[in-house]
This record gives structure tokens, C-alpha cells and sequence, in this order.
């Protein structure tokens, strides 16, 4: 149920496929400027790099083309998962999935969730969210 959470792409649903979404869809919103501007003026060129390390150098926001890139892995990375959960867990339908996923799929599942939490783990440092 943890995985198909994170997949969840309802508009009032809180998860790493939304937010994976937006920022495809709003790369502007997470600014060079707005990453930069919490950081002391003598932390600023420090700041600066760590931006360059989410986005290109010098760029003046997100790559959204990287961020399709992640949000492709956790479709694909997570599919079976996710349809075994729908199926079987959650409506348990009528038809059993053609693809049973074994604890091998539900860990690399678990994992590049738990990679992408890592890797987006500097939004915290955003305070406005405006697109």
C-alpha cells in the first residue's frame, strides 16, 4: 500500500508522483534564486554549487527533462508493484495480475522511492511554493 501511495496521481493526492509532476510541469518554481536565498551571504557561493549539482551549472532552475527522467524510473521501477496492489490487495479483483511480483521487484519498488526521497530532499529548503 506504501508504494501505490507514492504513485498516486489524484490532484488532492500527496505523493512522489505529484510532486515529481509539478515541478515537470512549474521547473520555475524551484529557482536558482529562491535555492540560494535562505543561505547566509557567506554560505552563498556553497549554495551555489549545491545548485548546480540539481540543476546544470549556472542554470536558473530544475532540468525538467532530468526530473521525467526519475519520474519514468518510478513508473517503470514500480508498475508491478503497484498493479498487484490495486488488483489483489486493495479491490481484490476478479482477474488475478498477469505479472506477480516477487520481494526482489517490491525492493528495487522500495528503493528507488526511497532514492528519489533522498535526491528531492533539498525542497525542504524551499519556504514559498507559488506557480
Amino acid at each position: 500500500m506504501a508504494v501505490r501511495r507514492q504513485l498516486d496521481k489524484d490532484p488532492q493526492a500527496i505523493s512522489r508522483t505529484r510532486l515529481l509532476s509539478e515541478i515537470i510541469a512549474h521547473p520555475s518554481v524551484l529557482s536558482r534564486e529562491q535555492f540560494v536565498r535562505p543561505y547566509a551571504p557567506e554560505l552563498e557561493d556553497a549554495a551555489h554549487a549545491q545548485c548546480d549539482r540539481r540543476a546544470a551549472p549556472a542554470a536558473n532552475h530544475i532540468d525538467p527533462a532530468v526530473v521525467r527522467v526519475d519520474l519514468d524510473a518510478l513508473r517503470k521501477r514500480t508498475r508491478d508493484v503497484e498493479r498487484y496492489g490495486t488488483k489483489r490487495a486493495a479491490h481484490f479483483g476478479e482477474h488475478a495480475p498477469r505479472n506477480i511480483p516477487t520481494f526482489q521487484d517490491l525492493d528495487e519498488a522500495i528503493e528507488v522511492i526511497r532514492f528519489l526521497w533522498i535526491k528531492y530532499s533539498f525542497l525542504r529548503r524551499f519556504r514559498v511554493w507559488s506557480g
